[in-house]
């Protein structure tokens, strides 16, 4: 089964020795969220994109009548990328326990990528 296109799976992981400098540096920004927050609404405008550091959530989908459906889980390394229709996010991402993430808007994020060849096979 192929992970969900909104997460870049478990074969799909940073490399933090090489990476996450190189993140850092381009300008991505740090962000602490508690568990249960949600971090991407389904509907909302969405340009972003995240790294897990830490933590876990949930990728989901939000179904009439008030049900969902779960997509994918992001994990420690997990590059969180929400898909969109006209600029707006298509699924849900929220926080399952305390995450840390990177969060940057896609085009800083394809800067970084041209500049690491491991970043790059990622997207």
């Amino acid at each position: 089964m192929t992970p969900h296109p909104f997460l870049r799976g478990n074969e799909k992981r940073l490399s933090y020795e090489d990476d996450t400098a190189l993140i850092k540096r381009l300008g991505f920004t740090p962000k602490r969220y508690l568990a249960e927050t949600v971090i991407v609404n389904q509907g909302e405008d969405c340009d972003r994109m995240f790294i897990v550091e830490s933590g876990w959530g949930c990728i989901s989908h939000e179904l009439a009548g008030g049900q969902r459906q779960i997509l994918d889980f992001a994990l420690k390394g997990d590059i969180v990328l929400p898909q969109s229709y006209s600029g707006r996010a298509l699924e849900t991402f929220v926080a399952q326990t305390e995450i840390s993430v990177l969060v940057a808007s896609t085009k800083t994020f394809a800067v970084a990528a041209m500049q690491s060849p491991h970043l790059f096979s990622l997207v």
